[in-house]
């Protein structure tokens, strides 16, 4: 039979707190309580699944406490996946060069953890313990605080098999836990027992609480971006109107300028030839006319609508109404 070494075997269980965060995973707790880290679970999961033709499997490693009720419970922080193995889709084997594997990485990675047990897939078959995985667990992980984790990659289903009265039994439940930090302390005379469960249990309300306004905090953040992003094209936009306006406003200044050297025109030729005269035509207006109409009827050039609000002093080209008289200077 292959020896399988825990050189912490004899090594004196502290004692120590649950884990901070964790969640219950299935119906009645145990006395005995089987903490995994969550991200542990997912990556055993994720093995088992790797491939589904063939059982999988390999070590689970951490370490072993009491709590203040002087029951065990243990935490499970890594794994060792079983290498060299024979396997087929209904059993799995640990040879001789798995465990000398097995032995020497838990050896020379985890020097200062347990082996807690093992775990190993049903590739289609559920969760239970055959009787020769029962044969591995009795000669291999046969500890009181030892278990064994079955996983159905195909089923999708899970369960943790423990010690329990000297008989294998599935665990009622178990707990994922997401960080575990612990200060230990050696046994000592035991203490009296306390809300222990319950005292972990109250950082979670604080964690849902950071979590909301966190994600108010981020949706604030995101509302006042874009808020910013609107204002800033109104701003953009606000800037194009009055560079229009400007341009609107030189061009205009030019118009009148031009209207001022033609009335000055008019002027000069007037005093300087008797013979150039204007003529004044009285004009009515009628529906539908513009100044603009009216300029190209008279002078052939819309440009000279201005010519007429001048002469006319309109105020622009939309203060005239129907049946109003206005001149229409005609020079000659």
């Amino acid at each position: 039979m292959v020896d399988v070494k825990d050189k912490n075997s004899e090594k004196q269980i502290s004692r120590g707190s649950y884990p901070l965060d964790y969640l219950k995973i299935g119906g009645d707790d145990e006395n005995f309580k089987i903490f995994i880290s969550e991200s542990i679970n997912e990556d055993v999961k994720g093995y088992l699944s790797s491939d589904k033709s063939k059982e999988l499997g390999g070590v689970l490693v951490g370490d072993v406490y009491l709590d203040e009720l002087d029951n065990k419970f243990i935490v499970i922080s890594e794994v060792v996946i079983a290498r060299f193995t024979e396997a087929n889709v209904t059993r799995l084997t640990f040879t001789h060069k798995s465990w000398e594997d097995i032995n020497d990485r838990i050896d020379k990675e985890y020097p200062d953890k347990r082996m807690l047990g093992w775990f190993h897939s049903h590739p289609g078959h559920t969760v239970f313990l055959s009787s020769y995985d029962k044969f591995i667990h009795e000669n291999f992980f046969n500890r009181d605080f030892m278990v064994a984790y079955v996983f159905d990659p195909i089923n999708k289903e899970e369960g943790f098999f423990l010690w329990k009265e000297n008989s294998l039994t599935k665990a009622d439940c178990y707990y994922l836990y997401s960080d575990y930090k612990i200060k230990k302390e050696k046994l000592s005379t035991p203490k009296t027992a306390s809300n222990t469960e319950k005292k972990t249990k109250i950082s979670n309300p604080l964690l849902i609480f950071i979590l909301l306004v966190s994600i108010i905090s981020m949706v604030f953040s995101v509302v006042l971006l874009v808020k910013y992003f609107e204002l800033n094209d109104k701003m953009i936009e606000s800037r194009d109107v009055n560079s229009k306006l400007m341009e609107l406003k030189e061009e205009n200044v030019k118009t009148n300028s031009r209207i001022d050297k033609l009335l000055s025109g008019f002027e000069s030729e007037s005093d300087s030839s008797k013979e150039i005269k204007i003529n004044i035509i009285k004009h009515q207006i009628k529906p539908g006319e513009t100044l603009r109409n009216i300029a190209i009827q008279y002078y052939n050039d819309e440009g000279k609508y201005n010519l007429l609000i001048r002469h006319n002093n309109l105020k622009d080209e939309n203060d005239i109404s129907v049946g109003q008289i206005i001149e229409i200077p005609i020079g000659r």
